[in-house]
């Protein structure tokens, strides 16, 4: 469909140029005059972009590195295989494509050889040693996370900030008609359908939350700026725990495990420690108290993973 296609070149012109991209598809989501399918689409591409260069094959990044770039003229951009002559270029590709071959030869011919001469004990099947050697010889794929660093806190912070403005009750959001994210509807918003106006702040509401949370999670327990989104996070979360409408609280909990996958055990412990006891405090009022199924389940299931993890004591 052409929202898949548009979804998709979105995505690669981001991955292409992160540090400009984004700061366009925010104002997008930003502005209270583009139409909600537009503004949640932006939220899907920056999303996705996160998750995609968190997970970029290195073989990819050497293959860009190998590939330098060479300006002769304003005009004309080659690059270093295509600036070689053609007859070169293939001669040298054919002969390094001959010495591959050799050398993958040999080193049959010796794995062979060995194999035939070894001898194993155990209960080990035909099928499973096959299986083994299939899985021994198959070439692993290294990932590298390009999102971490500096690129996350491009990602997250503005998105962060504006969604903590939205849900602060002196925040920007007594200025603002279109948006009301706290649960209470201004009198800005009187010429609108207060319920109209509900339902897509709602929509906006749980799609930030959402987005918030994967890009936690794309940056990585590795990358230093991990522990400080979570820590933003979790300030919003406070804010909207108890939210009035059950999609925004099923939706805050999710976010609360996304927090503590993301961060190591002792970083939970030693830096989040207070966020951790403020948590267990939500989680026990929403596992008895909220009327709402799903939350108590969402509770119930990062209470019993806390507990696993022996990161609390308390029983729930």
């Amino acid at each position: 469909t052409c929202e898949a296609l548009a979804l998709g070149g979105l995505i690669t012109l981001t991955k292409r140029q992160p540090e400009i991209c984004v700061g366009v598809l925010q104002r997008v989501v930003f502005n209270p005059e583009h139409n909600l399918s537009q503004r949640i689409l932006a939220l899907q591409v920056i999303e996705t972009t996160a998750r995609e260069l968190s997970e970029v094959p290195l073989k990819t990044v050497e293959d860009r590195k190998k590939k330098k770039i060479i300006i002769r003229d304003s005009s004309k951009v080659v690059t270093t295989e295509s600036a070689r002559p053609a007859a070169a270029a293939s001669r040298y590709k054919t002969n390094a494509r001959k010495d591959g071959d050799v050398q993958r030869g040999r080193w049959q011919v010796i794995r062979e050889r060995v194999e035939s001469r070894t001898r194993r004990w155990g209960s080990t099947t035909a099928a499973a040693a096959a299986a083994a050697a299939n899985s021994s010889s198959r070439e692993k794929t290294v990932t590298v996370n390009r999102f971490s660093g500096k690129v996350s806190g491009l990602f997250f912070f503005p998105i962060l900030t504006y969604t903590l403005n939205m849900t602060s009750r002196n925040g920007i959001i007594t200025t603002q008609r279109l948006l009301n994210l706290a649960g209470k509807n201004p009198d800005e918003t009187k010429k609108f359908p207060s319920e109209s106006v509900g339902v897509r702040d709602r929509i906006i509401l749980v799609n930030l939350l959402q987005t918030l949370s994967s890009l936690v999670c794309s940056s990585g327990r590795s990358s230093t700026g991990t522990l400080g989104m979570s820590k933003g996070l979790f300030e919003l979360l406070l804010t909207t725990r108890f939210h009035s409408t059950n999609e925004v609280r099923r939706e805050s909990l999710k976010a609360l495990g996304r927090i503590f996958q993301s961060v190591s055990e002792p970083q939970i412990q030693h830096d989040l420690r207070e966020e951790l006891e403020e948590a267990v405090e939500w989680i026990l009022i929403t596992s008895k108290m909220d009327p709402d199924d799903v939350s108590r389940s969402l509770a119930a299931t990062i209470a019993s993973k806390l507990l696993k993890n022996h990161r609390i004591q308390q029983p729930f």
